[in-house]
Formats: C-alpha cells, structure tokens, sequence
C-alpha cells in the first residue's frame, strides 16, 4: 500500500485513490448532471460552486469517510470544507484550463494547510482533457499570472501563469469513476481540451484546517472532521436538499455570496499590499 502523505509532501499531489466504487459514483454523476440541467445545460464554471451547501448528495460526498482519511494525513484531525466545484467538459470542444496555480487567488493564509480533493464521476484521461500536474512545482514561490481573455479558458479570471518552459514536465492526472486525486494549493496545473465524444466530469472539494484564514472575509465553511477552536469562518448547517427549482435558487444564492466575499478579500489583499 502506497504511503499518500510521502507522495503528496515530495510531489505536490497523490492518485489515483480509490474512493467508492463506479455504480456508487453513479448516483453523484446523475447529482450533477440534473444540477447543470437545471441551470441551462451549460452552466459557467462559477455557476457551480458551493454545492454541499445545499444539496444533499454534495453534502455526502465531501463527508465521505474514505475521502477525509485521506485529507486528515495532509492537514490535519480537524477539517473544514471551504468550496466545492464542479469541472465538466463536452466532448469535442475547445475548453481548457490555463495554467494556474489556486494559491493565486484565494486569499487563504497557510497553503500547507490547504488541499484540493478532485474526484472523478467519469474516466478522466489525456483524451478527454484530464487534469495535469507539474509534480513538485508546490516548492516553489507563488508566480505571477496574466488575464489572457481568452473565453476557452474556463478559469474566472480566464487566467495564465506568465511563466514558460514549465509544461514539457507535466504528467495526465488519469483516474477512473470512484477514483479521486489531491493536490496543494500551489502546485501547477491545469489541463487540455476534451477531444474525445463523451462528457468529463469532476466533482472538487477544497478542503482546508480550521487554523487557516481568509483574508479580509469570512465565508460559509462546513466543519466535517473534528473541532473548530479558531472560529475563522462562518458555520452553515447544510440543507441537504433534492434538486428542484427552488434548491436551485438557494445554490445561486449561496454562489453569490461566496464570490462576493472571494471578490471583497482578493480587493482587501490589493488594496493592503499597495498601501
């Protein structure tokens, strides 16, 4: 058996590691696919965050056993939800995700104490635009990024890291349904476009230590493992609801809030640094 904290402290990131089985997966993939329906068949990237702050079966994913023993090795006993996302890709278009690293803009103070679980609700692979990674890039300094404007770029900020040279060290983040990687805040990555004829699909949950804190703001959090005794974020009792019209507009109304308080914290940084 593989030592996941040995791989994710040398390169950055550990997978594949198996979460649930494919026919479990099943029930999260139809989870996401009702929701993106629901919001007009091709929702934005931003339209998709927050989920397990609503909806039942995101609640259940983020606190599923096999996921957070994982995330207890890298940050700790005690565990809090700070995002979740979801990432798809239709077949045969041009979408793609620049290369970033997520410490960019976040806000979040202690990137060692932050880690982004990624788990795969179809296969994700070279062909249908699977993640990849630049293993120990974590080590280094944050880099500067560029808004390029490209609209395929699917980051908010449609963002790039100015650098170059860097991506003939990349490795596919190959996984298959059930399967789930975890990488560091500051490692690089991003990924390439879906040529294949079949959706790509993956459910994100970023996880981070109680003791972590966000600049300037305070967003809703949910604690899955552990205690809370720093109090940096604001608790939510999770809804846990189907998904319907009116679930639908609770998400968008939490969406909102926490990019409003994402937007309110990256100013606050600017705005601080600059003074």
């Amino acid at each position: 058996m593989k030592n996941i904290k040995r791989e994710y402290d040398l390169l950055g990131a550990a997978f594949p590691i198996r979460a649930f089985s494919q026919e479990e997966g099943k029930k999260y993939l139809t989870f996401c696919k009702e929701l993106m329906e629901g919001l007009g068949a091709n929702p934005e990237p931003l339209e998709l965050t927050q989920m397990h702050l609503t909806f039942k079966k995101a609640y259940e994913l983020v606190t599923d056993t096999r996921i957070l023993e994982v995330v207890k090795q890298l940050i700790g006993e005690d565990v809090l939800v700070w995002a979740t996302s979801i990432f798809y890709k239709k077949g045969g278009t041009s979408d793609y995700i620049g290369w970033h690293q997520d410490s960019t803009y976040w806000s979040l103070s202690d990137e060692d104490k932050v880690a982004s679980v990624w788990v795969a609700l179809t296969d994700s692979n070279s062909e249908n635009g699977s993640m990849r990674i630049v293993p120990c890039s974590h080590s280094l300094e944050q880099l500067e990024h560029e808004e390029t404007g490209d609209t395929n770029n699917k980051l908010s900020r449609k963002q790039n890291i100015k650098s170059i040279g860097f991506e003939r060290y990349s490795v596919p983040v190959v996984l298959k349904p059930g399967e789930f990687s975890v990488h560091h805040s500051k490692l690089i990555h991003g990924s390439e476009p879906n040529t294949s004829d079949k959706l790509r699909v993956g459910f994100v949950i970023r996880y981070i230590a109680p003791s972590v804190k966000q600049y300037g703001a305070s967003p809703k959090t949910l604690l899955v493992k552990g205690k809370d005794l720093f109090q940096n974020f604001e608790h939510h009792q999770p809804l846990n609801l189907g998904v319907n019209v009116a679930s639908i507009e609770e998400h968008q109304r939490q969406c909102k809030a926490f990019l409003e308080e994402i937007k309110r914290s990256n100013a606050e940084k600017i705005e601080k640094v600059e003074s």
